[in-house]
């Protein structure tokens, strides 16, 4: 079993969020959505955003890792946070800077969007059916990309965990194989703990968080999913990890941290 039963702690780590750029990176970015009669009732995030950067879109005989990642909190109810939106950090940016250093394989990056009941974390992505949702990214991606389904990454920020009957916490839970699931700097409730350990065995779950923003039950989270990523025999990595970001938003810091640290062990250049 290769469960790390720790509580991780990285200091020291003083990268801060990038800007969101001022125009789009390279690559090609498209949005996506369900015909009206293939929506499945009462999901309301059938809208997606795909990004594919450079290195894939060279490489259009081989298969490439997908990364599926959900925004947090959305007052603004702006579509597609952190996916081209001004005011935010740019996760294509994060990635394709981390590409271009060679210090991970180029992934295609595909996110869904709920602007519907996205202001109170606790009942965000109501319903989300990640299945169902990495169906309609792949059919709309492989027209210009393959999709290697053996390395799909979930990766979700803030408000998209902390829904105990929705967003991640269902998604892990759905069966869809996962190479890997990061959740970073969510609430942490204890109910939630067991719920993220749900993943396939050999699914590596990594949680993130940091102390500066708010307090959180971590102690009680933590031995919960440690303790039934353990019953459930895991043999993927199972670790909940503490870093200290510095600038003047440390939560939104955490998404270019957590991203900078694991993603060259998920998805290794060559």
């Amino acid at each position: 079993m290769r469960v790390l039963a720790v509580l991780a702690c990285v200091g020291a780590l003083t990268a801060a969020a990038t800007p969101a750029r001022a125009t789009e990176p390279p690559g090609v970015t498209f949005d996506f959505a369900a015909p009206k009669g293939a929506r499945p009732a009462g999901l309301r995030t059938w809208k997606g955003r795909a990004w594919i950067p450079p290195q894939v879109l060279a490489t259009p005989d081989a298969s490439h890792p997908l990364i599926v990642f959900m925004h947090g909190l959305n007052k603004d109810r702006v579509p597609f946070r952190w996916m081209g939106v001004p005011a935010d950090p740019d996760v294509r940016e994060l990635v394709g800077a981390l590409a271009d250093a060679g210090r991970i394989e180029a992934p295609i990056v595909v996110a869904p969007t709920t602007t519907f009941e996205c202001d109170v974390p606790r009942s965000m992505w109501p319903g989300f059916d990640l299945p169902w949702f990495l169906d309609l990214a792949t059919r709309n991606v492989e027209p210009r990309a393959k999709v290697d389904r053996t390395r799909v990454l979930l990766v979700g920020h803030s408000g998209a965990g902390c829904n105990t009957t929705g967003g991640m916490a269902k998604a892990v839970g759905s069966g869809v194989p996962l190479r890997a699931v990061l959740v970073i700097d969510t609430c942490m409730d204890p109910p939630a703990g067991p719920l993220f350990a749900r993943a396939a065995p050999e699914t590596d779950v990594v949680i993130t968080w940091q102390p500066f923003t708010w307090d959180r039950p971590v102690d009680a989270f933590t031995a919960g999913f440690l303790h039934a990523s353990e019953g459930a025999g895991a043999r993927g990595a199972r670790s909940v990890v503490r870093y200290a970001p510095s600038g003047s938003n440390q939560h939104n810091a955490m998404v270019e941290l957590s991203l900078a640290w694991w993603l060259p062990i998920w998805l290794p250049p060559g």
